[in-house]
């Protein structure tokens, strides 16, 4: 059938009426379906995106404490050892003192009761520790309370636990060796259960007898684990990633976000789901040190029951498990505030393109040969908003990365702040005990390789007891702190100087020959001695200054540190001496 021209005006007429608008539309529809579309992709992939990279953040943070709490744990029974070998070193130190006060005017007798009774005040270090001395003969002369009736006779028949002759085998250390370690069990006071402990013994060839003491290992470690779980506690929050720490038994250690959980077990709690997550996660951990888990917990924030992501990792040689994590509500909180801003975009550009799409209509009714060329002039606009917005989103993405890195840094700052803090004594900011003996033992080894003269200065305050005693324990940590800043400022770079323990101050100069570091210590006591610090009036110190030499250790460095730091006290104080004065 043919159509008439009358047909075919009108269809001409009516065409663009129907055909403009339905491709219009059609095209609208298609467009806003693909936006909408890459739209929800955006936002689910936000979300996963957001959980990944706080998993990454809560790892770095739990791995980073986790490593610093197993390297405390390591020192324990180390720092344990130093600390009752100096204490031994201390008390014979104080009996040599009396010996050659009185070796020219008193009996051997005399002597040795005035040694005793001299040791008897500060044999104490707690209800655990004391000093015991014993000759090698058996005879006890200066024990505990709990056998203050046995002094003055033997004590051979005395064993440990494990009925090993406890005596004996000290005597014959002590005989044999000059010193040593021995590692016995016994009952702890009060209690009938059986420790562990470590015990120095020191040589006193005066009157052959010997020095000793001891600690408890597992009292040592917990007052450790104390320590670590304080600083732990102190470290501040980010976000809602609190910390804690739990026995595989499920004892609670630290819970930062709820302290009043502490000492609670997580097997006493009404939460099922709770109880079979942790089992579970106990039994992955026998072949993974870490993992993460999701249970049910009450947010603190609202109060409510959550989804709890949690990132757990075992403490190595420890039944301690450590762990932090996030909240499900969090992750949503953040993608809906993200996913608000991203449709707020998205309803302004589908109100500019509907405006466009209705003078289209209008438009393409009187302009129909330019219908075409406008809709592709506005498609190109709408692609271009399209890419302007997935850029929107790559900025977002590369914001968030932004964060966790700065997260990241913070973490790993606070980590090196916790073991400048391990390294440096808490009072007067120079290297602690343990920190200038490691750095000596570095510096002998590098001077005996490189063949490099090494000098060590030990410095000790004058009358420091007095001050103490006169002026209180406030002004004597006052002059300490002015004493290692009046050191400081004479001191090099390349110098190091560390508080050894009380007033007594241990300085390391490499690379420097003896004359000089004779002049650096008097420099050191002039500097000291000219000085005014209001509450004490006049300060001085007494300096020993030893080089090292080819066969030295540590050992043999400090007993001749210690002889020419005796010397400069008995000539008056105030002195500088040297091996070769």
């Amino acid at each position: 059938m043919k159509l008439s021209e009358k047909h075919i005006v009108k269809i001409i007429a009516t065409g663009p009426l129907v055909f403009t608008p339905l491709l219009i539309i059609i095209t609208l529809f298609l467009t806003i379906n693909i936006y909408n579309s890459a739209l929800q992709e955006s936002v689910d992939s936000l979300e996963k995106d957001l959980i990944a990279l706080e998993k990454k953040a809560v790892k770095a943070r739990v791995d980073s404490f986790t490593e610093l709490i197993e390297y405390r744990k390591s020192i324990v029974e180390k720092d344990l050892k130093v600390r009752i070998k100096q204490r031994v070193y201390n008390a014979r130190s104080i009996a040599q003192k009396v010996y050659e006060k009185y070796q020219h005017s008193k009996t051997d007798q005399e002597i040795q009761q005035i040694i005793i009774n001299t040791l008897r005040p500060v044999q104490w270090n707690s209800e655990e520790s004391y000093l015991w001395i014993i000759n090698y003969d058996g005879i006890l002369l200066l024990g505990p309370k709990s056998m203050r009736s046995r002094e003055g006779t033997s004590i051979l028949d005395l064993k440990d636990a494990n009925e090993r002759d406890i005596i004996k085998d000290e005597i014959y250390i002590a005989k044999k060796s000059g010193e040593g370690y021995l590692y016995d069990t016994f009952n702890k006071p009060h209690t009938t259960s059986q420790h562990q402990q470590v015990a120095f013994l020191k040589d006193f060839g005066h009157f052959n007898w010997y020095i000793g003491t001891a600690e408890f290992l597992d009292t040592a470690a917990k007052k450790q684990d104390h320590e670590v779980i304080e600083s732990l506690q102190n470290v501040s929050r980010i976000d809602d990633h609190s910390m804690f720490v739990l026995t595989n038994k499920g004892k609670i250690l630290l819970s930062q976000a709820t302290p009043q959980l502490v000492g609670q077990n997580l097997f006493d709690f009404d939460n099922t789901a709770l109880n079979k997550t942790f089992k579970r996660t106990l039994k992955e951990m026998t072949e993974n040190a870490y993992v993460f888990v999701s249970y049910p917990w009450r947010n603190p924030k609202t109060m409510q029951l959550d989804t709890k992501y949690t990132y757990v990792r075992q403490v190595k040689k420890s039944d301690w498990i450590i762990g932090s994590g996030f909240y499900a509500t969090t992750i949503k909180n953040r993608v809906a505030k993200r996913t608000l801003i991203i449709y707020d975009h998205y309803y302004d550009k589908f109100f500019i393109l509907l405006l466009v799409g209705v003078g289209a209509l209008v438009l393409g009714l009187l302009f129909s040969l330019l219908l075409s060329r406008y809709i592709r002039r506005n498609f190109l606009q709408y692609q271009e908003k399209v890419s302007q917005a997935n850029q929107a989103l790559q900025k977002l993405n590369t914001a968030l990365e932004e964060k966790v890195k700065e997260r990241t840094k913070t973490l790993e700052t606070m980590t090196q702040e916790l073991q400048i803090l391990a390294t440096t004594d808490s009072l007067t900011k120079t290297h602690n005990r343990y920190s200038i003996m490691k750095i000596l033992e570095t510096e002998i080894s590098r001077a005996k390789r490189s063949q490099q003269v090494l000098t060590v200065i030990m410095v000790d305050a004058d009358h420091f007891k007095d001050i103490n005693d006169n002026y209180g324990h406030d002004v004597g940590d006052d002059v300490l702190r002015h004493l290692a800043h009046l050191l400081q400022t004479v001191l090099r770079d390349i110098d190091y100087l560390g508080r050894y323990g009380g007033e007594e101050f241990i300085i390391v100069l490499p690379n420097t020959p003896q004359n000089e570091a004779l002049h650096i210590a008097e420099r050191l006591r002039n500097t000291v001695s000219s000085s005014c610090f209001e509450r004490t009036q006049t300060l001085t110190i007494s300096l020993g200054v030893v080089a090292l030499q080819e066969n030295d250790d540590l050992n043999t460095l400090f007993k001749r540190l210690d002889s020419l730091m005796y010397k400069a006290k008995e000539q008056g104080r105030n002195n500088v001496i040297g091996e070769n004065n």
